[in-house]
């Protein structure tokens, strides 16, 4: 894919970059005969832009509204596209980090709005990064909310915002929880195992 200097430029239309996605994937069968998928990305983003500084979307933000953050430019208008045809628009906006993480720069364009309350919508796999930043997002903003797009697709993983429907998007929505509660769900797990392990549980003779 063509690089631009140019943010927010598009040089291929979405369907385009659709079928470049889909002939790019590759299936590999090892010995061991599991199936492995092989994933490019999507687009490339500029080189010579320091998207850290950046966040799509951010001139529709107003101060009441709940901005719900996403990953990339896709998931941001087809949150956009529900927004529209939800007749959201005085409730909600939303804005992409260009990856799954937050940075200070980018909190200081949100806080600069007046924007006290946030809704991340990304992908499982940022959780990790959720949890690292925590104290971060959980001071900067007063209401902090968390959620994820739970419906799988047809090769049974989970899609993101830019491959949901409208529908799909307002029922993750009303399915948030708080930061706090996302975080006691990640560590639900780690204190079961403990309390499953034979350490936890000595021997009395």
């Amino acid at each position: 894919v063509s690089q631009s200097r140019y943010v927010g430029r598009c040089i291929w239309s979405r369907k385009k970059i659709d079928e470049y996605n889909d002939e790019i994937e590759r299936r590999f069968i090892g010995q061991d005969k599991l199936i492995r998928k092989l994933k490019k990305k999507r687009y490339s983003n500029s080189l010579e832009t320091k998207f850290s500084r950046l966040l799509y979307g951010i001139d529709q933000v107003r101060s009441k509204h709940l901005v719900i953050i996403v990953e990339g430019i896709f998931d941001c208008l087809s949150v956009m596209r529900m927004i529209s045809e939800y007749n959201l628009s005085s409730e909600l906006s939303c804005v992409c980090t260009f990856g799954k993480k937050l940075s200070k720069g980018q909190i200081k364009l949100l806080l600069s709005k007046g924007v006290k309350s946030v809704l991340f919508m990304w992908d499982f796999d940022a959780r990790p990064s959720m949890r690292k930043n925590q104290d971060l997002y959980g001071d900067s903003f007063k209401n902090c909310y968390v959620t994820f797009i739970e419906e799988k697709g047809d090769d049974g993983e989970y899609l993101d915002a830019g491959d949901s429907s409208p529908e799909i998007i307002f029922n993750s929505i009303n399915n948030m929880k708080t930061f706090n509660s996302f975080l006691a769900d990640l560590w639900i797990p780690v204190v079961a195992r403990s309390c499953l392990s034979p350490s936890a549980h000595p021997r009395t003779v």
